[in-house]
């Protein structure tokens, strides 16, 4: 969910401006290479709070199928996590 005014960011270049701009909010897709000095300015966003990562379905590493097909399926509400300890 953005708010009206908001951004959203599409790291995986799907998110278009034109839809955006008619529910209020900007949309940018942004390519870059990684870091890891990119990846500590990033968890500080989320520790901050500046950045809420949805997070979704947890499960166990050894349901990592299940959790393919969950993705794949279009049944992941925010993003699927794999325990792995």
């Amino acid at each position: 969910m953005v708010k009206k005014g908001g951004v959203l960011v599409s790291t995986v270049g799907a998110a278009n401006a034109e839809l955006a701009a008619k529910a209020g909010i900007r949309a940018v897709n942004l390519g870059q290479q990684r870091s890891a000095a990119d990846l500590l300015e990033l968890a500080g966003f989320v520790e901050r709070g500046d950045v809420k990562p949805r997070m979704g379905e947890v499960f166990p590493l050894e349901q990592a199928r299940e959790a393919q097909d969950a993705s794949q399926k279009g049944r992941a509400r925010g993003k699927i996590l794999l325990k792995v300890a």
